[in-house]
This record gives structure tokens, sequence and C-alpha cells, in this order.
């Protein structure tokens, strides 16, 4: 039976999805700061590598890594072995010895080319923290959905999505950004932008797909995704089974193409988002949902903070406890409430409050 989630149990529940991802206890480090220092990372946490029965975190370096320049065309790829996590941070500088919460330091890049990355495993979790991800080009050898990550936990395992910048993939298929499956498990997308993606089907944005699982899908922001189809989404399609425990909140799904929000069924509870168009299934919840201009600071100039005169903020009383996408701590806005979108308390264009 599913149980809705108030504003206390959001909370709580946050926390511990979206709060501060910490490494796998006992994992083996690397610190990579080359495309092909990465392929060698993620070779020996697969199927046969060295540390495959182990739990890895892999911290990557603030620079530019490009997957065809080490990959022979293809993503960047991990397959899991069993129940161990992958973890991956970006934003470290020299010697991994500290990071930069600002996402835009580290750049994983498809080139127009390839996939920027793939990742399956079955059982374990895996986390990815701190990245920007763009120009990823899906089809030929790298089909199906996700030109910026596809990502699947497999049927049990956990997969979180947080601090991410997902920026100009493309999809023949599905899912121009990120598509990620989660069966069993948990899944946290938690404080992304997705801007300026595409999908000739359907899910410009993202694709996101939970079985008999949990979903935390908070204070991201999905503007500026397209798709040519005239019934599909530019923003994110959302799939979730009647056993799905689901929650999409303070997101802020605006300038899309046809539908900013997509559900395929009514299994999820949407509270206090933006949405510009949703299409699909009727809710099992909503609440305090709104449809207003978000007023960004320079949508041009791909500057998705909000202004002074956006009245989404201050405008949630959902105030989770993890970071925005700047690295700054979400906590009580205006009238001690909280703000819709990855960034948060942005009062001014200039960025200072």
């Amino acid at each position: 039976m599913r149980i809705r989630m108030h504003r206390f149990a959001l909370i709580g529940g946050l926390a511990v999805a979206a709060g501060v991802i910490a490494a796998p206890a006992g994992a083996h480090d690397f610190c990579v700061g080359t495309a092909a220092q990465l392929v060698n990372a993620l070779e020996q946490s697969s199927i046969g590598g060295t540390y495959a029965n182990e739990d890895n975190l892999i911290q990557i370096r603030q620079g530019t890594y490009v997957a065809s320049t080490a990959t022979n065309g293809n993503p960047f790829t991990f397959q899991g072995a069993g129940t161990h996590a992958l973890v991956i941070f970006g934003g470290y500088i020299a010697g991994c010895v500290s990071r930069s919460s600002d996402a835009r330091t580290t750049v994983l890049d498809g080139n127009h080319a390839t996939q920027v990355m793939r990742l399956a495993n079955n059982g374990g979790r895996i986390a990815l923290v701190g990245l920007s991800v763009i120009n990823g080009e899906a089809g030929g050898n790298n089909s199906g959905a996700g030109a910026g990550i596809n990502q699947n936990a497999g049927d049990d395992g956990n997969v979180s999505v947080q601090d991410v910048i997902f920026a100009h993939n493309h999809s023949p298929s599905y899912a121009g950004g990120l598509a990620v499956s989660v069966q069993h498990g948990t899944l946290s997308v938690n404080a992304n932008l997705f801007h300026d993606n595409s999908a000739d089907i359907s899910g410009g944005a993202a694709e996101l797909n939970v079985g008999e699982g949990v979903a935390h899908v908070w204070n991201n922001t999905v503007v500026q995704n397209t798709t040519p189809a005239t019934n599909g989404a530019g923003g994110m399609i959302f799939h979730g089974t009647s056993a799905c425990d689901c929650v999409l909140a303070n997101n802020i799904f605006w300038g899309n193409s046809h539908y900013g929000l997509y559900l395929t069924s009514g299994a999820a509870d949407l509270e206090y988002n933006d949405i510009g168009t949703l299409g699909g299934s009727t809710p099992t919840t909503q609440v305090g949902n709104v449809s207003m201009t978000p007023y960004f600071a320079d949508g041009a100039t791909n500057d998705f903070h909000l202004t002074s005169a956006s009245p989404l903020l201050g405008n949630t009383p959902l105030t989770p406890t993890a970071t925005d996408l700047d690295g700054h701590a979400f906590g009580p806005g205006s009238a001690s409430l909280g703000d819709y979108g990855a960034y948060f308390d942005t009062i001014f264009a200039n960025h200072f409050d």
C-alpha cells in the first residue's frame, strides 16, 4: 500500500536520500585527471576488474573529459558485479584533497559523437554528484535512451543523481539528458539542472522509471528542453507503478516544448512544483502546484537562478536539508519557506542577497 508522504516525512526522507552523499565505507578510491584514467577507474570497478568486488569511489578532478578520446567512440562505461557501490564525485583539485561544489568545473563531454556515460549495476548503489554532462549523442553503436547518462541499477539497487547539469544532449529516441531505471530500490534525483536537451520521440530532458521502489525527485530545474513530436514531452517523463512511493516536489518544469512533465501513470505525488504544462495521467496527489513564470536571471546565457521578481521564492513549505546546485545549504527562505528549483535563495539577479 502506498503511503502519502506529508511535509515532515518528506523532509526526513529527503535528508537521507538527497543530503550530502557520502562515499561508501571501505571503498577503493580513485583520483582521476584524464579521460583515460576515468576509463581505467570504471573498468577496474566493473565485472572482471581488480576492484569489482569492492565498493568504489571515483574522484574526478576539475577539467573536461571527452568520452570519444579514450573510448574508441563509446561512452564512459561501468558494469557492476553485484551489490557493491559506485560513487562518482566531480570538482576535485590536484591530489583530490578537496573539491569544489560547482558542477561546472568538471565536464563530461560526448562531443556530439557518443553517449556520455552508461552505468549499470545489479543491486549495488550508484551515485553521481557535482558534474556537467554535455553534448551527448545517442544512436548508432550507442542506441537507446539517455544520450547524457543511461543509468540502470538493476532490480534492487539505489540510484542518486545530485548537483548535475545536463545540457545539449540529444537522443533519436527517448531521454536526451538522463535515462534511469530503478525497480525495487530508491531513486533520488535532486538539485539538478536540465537545459537545452532534446529527444526525437519524447523526454527531451529525462525519463525516470520506478517500479516497486521509492522516488524522490526534488528541487530540479527543467527548462528549454525540446522534442519535435507533437505528443511528446520536451521536459521529463516519469513512470511509476502502482507500488511506487513516488514524490516530485519543489521542481521547476518551464519553457519546454509540448509537456514539461508527463506522467505515464497516476502513481506519483506532485507537491509544490511549477509546471508549465502537465501531460499524461492524473497524479495520485496534487498539493500546492503552480504554473507561473519563474523569472530566471538570464535564460539566454543559461543563468537559471531566480530573480527577486520570481513568485517561486519562499513559496514552498517543503524545505530539504541538502545543498543546492551552487553548493549552498538549503534552508528556510522568506517567511520560513523554501524556494523552487535547483538554486536556493537567489533573490537578486546578481546572486547577492
